[in-house]
């Protein structure tokens, strides 16, 4: 009984007279005290969650070191697995491809117009998103014609393409 009373009286008296620990400074460390909030806690570098990002008219997919996206009437890609910073965001470079003969204005009783030479060359985009929960705001820009494509997508759901002919 004297040693449970004796454990007891130490416990107490140590949680009683305990002061908080005070942040120390030094040109090479800084110790602060513990928080209770996940603050002051490093966290591991977030990047796009893996696997299958769509909504009607695309399809992203991440892979472990790039990611693919496919439209109705062209493809997209970049290399690497997007980081995301602070506020879930990405940016990355790319290229955007054009795929099949698309859509070409003919008038009546003139002759069929020969497609621009550039209307369907591949070319370099920017990729920007941003992540909320499940739920990525995508913006391809055609970096040649600065055209932005906007596209609001979702982890795990399956996109719906109807592609080119």
């Amino acid at each position: 009984m004297p040693l449970i009373a004796l454990f007891s009286m130490m416990l107490i008296s140590s949680c009683a007279f305990s002061q908080p620990s005070l942040p120390v400074e030094n040109a090479n460390y800084r110790v602060e005290a513990p928080s209770n909030s996940m603050e002051n806690t490093p966290e591991a570098p977030k990047y796009l969650a893996l696997g299958i990002w769509g909504a009607t008219g695309i399809v992203l997919t991440v892979h472990e070191s790039s990611v693919s996206i496919d439209l109705p009437c062209a493809n997209a890609n970049f290399t690497g697995r997007p980081k995301l910073n602070k506020k879930g965001e990405f940016d990355a470079a790319g290229r955007y491809n054009p795929e099949g003969p698309g859509a070409l204005a003919i008038e009546p009783g003139k002759p069929e117009p020969s497609p621009r030479k550039d209307a369907r060359a591949s070319q370099n985009a920017r990729f920007h998103g941003k992540v909320t929960g499940k739920k990525l705001e995508l913006t391809i820009t055609l970096v040649e014609s600065n055209e932005k494509l906007v596209f609001s997508l979702e982890h795990g759901r399956a996109g719906r393409i109807f592609k080119c002919m």
